[in-house]
């Protein structure tokens, strides 16, 4: 096994051959007077190579950091970037969160700070129907509620205003009770038992997706949770054992919950709602990308304003909407042997030489399009994390 000494030394001389090899081959040629740019930012990306020399690359918060979409291969460095991106992030104050199937990935960032959580669905309540700040009327949460629930990719058959008329329905009768999807399910079974309208019974089955397996110990509970727990720490949740649907689930109620906190409660901080590996979260390329676009359009609408960002990591490009791919996207694209992929070709615009330097780079080196700040992809060394 190679010492740090040698992995870092190696990671040097690989670094210096790509940079002859771009210098012979003129591509990835910057304009030095757009380093000035390169280097204004807070968190630390890596070294550009190009044909005049090094040059370190930031991301500039709340800017390049909106909305960043890192593509790869297993093995190919995507954690370790991602870990390096929320490091830094955490030392500026930001808080992350972390959504995957891979909690213990991140392990390095456990002993970096005493108030980041490795969560498992046993260790945490997010019931949909409890609302997270105490300003908010139960009816005022029902109605977003429904909206997020119904505007899902895979709810796009359920109707939001009849899901909105049985928690109202529910609030009414019971006042003083808490919502739970299966006290839910026997409102619907006792208002409709002979039959059930189809609508209610789509709703229903959204329901009792909420109560399967772990996931009835996230949704289904009773317990009144302090969302601003969540809000002020960094989290990683651990969703192996989570359905597809009951992922979609979690993200979006997640989210609509940090939004309707930050709104009512006026912080600096920064949020990065990171998606590592999507693709695998979701489990269902189908359905990926409707689910995509009500994520996206979220932070479209809130994130620069409320200061929440959305980090997706996947090894394809199947999963990407219109509202990923747009101008204010940073798109960072680890070499792999499907770098002209269909998707990207347009987004990436690699020319023949760039294609071919990328197909000798090494691991941890990767192609960056940043449209705000350049018009053509950098390539860049990403730091190598211990």
């Amino acid at each position: 096994m190679k010492s740090l000494l040698e992995t870092i030394a190696g990671e040097l001389n690989a670094r210096e051959r790509i940079r002859n090899f771009a210098s012979k081959n003129s591509a990835f040629t910057i304009n030095p007077n757009d380093f000035d740019k390169l280097r204004y930012g807070e968190l630390p990306l890596g070294h550009i190579i190009s044909r005049n020399g090094f040059g370190s690359i930031r991301l500039i918060r709340g800017l390049d950091t909106d909305l960043i979409y890192i593509l790869g291969m297993p093995g190919q460095g995507k954690t370790n970037l991602l870990t390096l991106l929320c490091s830094c992030a955490m030392s500026l104050n930001d808080k992350n969160i972390i959504i995957s199937r891979k909690g213990w990935e991140f392990s390095p960032l456990l002993r970096m700070r005493t108030d980041f959580y490795d969560l498992k669905p046993s260790d945490f309540p997010l019931n949909p129907f409890v609302k997270p700040i105490k300003e908010l009327s139960q009816k005022e949460w029902n109605q977003r509620v429904a909206q997020t629930i119904s505007s899902e990719g895979f709810m796009l058959y359920a109707s939001g205003t009849n899901f909105e008329k049985i928690l109202d329905t529910f609030t009414e009768k019971y006042p003083h009770s808490i919502i739970t999807p299966s006290k839910l399910i026997n409102l619907i079974d006792q208002r409709k038992s002979y039959r059930l309208i189809q609508v209610d019974e789509k709703v229903k089955n959204r329901l009792e997706t909420l109560t399967v397996g772990e996931a009835k110990q996230v949704f289904d509970t009773n317990e009144v949770i302090d969302f601003g727990f969540y809000a002020n720490s960094n989290l990683s949740f651990d969703l192996a054992s989570f359905s597809g649907n009951q992922v979609s689930y979690f993200i979006a109620i997640l989210l609509q919950m940090l939004v309707t906190w930050k709104l009512h409660h006026r912080t600096n901080y920064f949020h990065n709602i990171i998606l590592d590996d999507f693709s695998d979260l979701v489990n269902d390329e189908r359905d990926s990308g409707a689910r995509m676009n009500e994520i996206a359009k979220l932070i479209t609408v809130y994130g620069r304003k409320l200061k929440i960002s959305l980090w997706i990591v996947a090894q394809s490009a199947f999963n990407t909407s219109k509202y990923v791919l747009d101008n204010s996207t940073t798109i960072i694209r680890f070499k792999t042997g499907a770098i002209s992929d269909k998707v990207m070709e347009p987004v990436l615009r690699l020319n023949e030489k760039e294609q071919h330097i990328i197909e000798k780079c090494p691991r941890g080196f990767c192609v960056v399009l940043r449209k705000m700040v350049l018009n053509r992809p950098v390539l860049v060394a990403v730091p190598f994390f211990p």
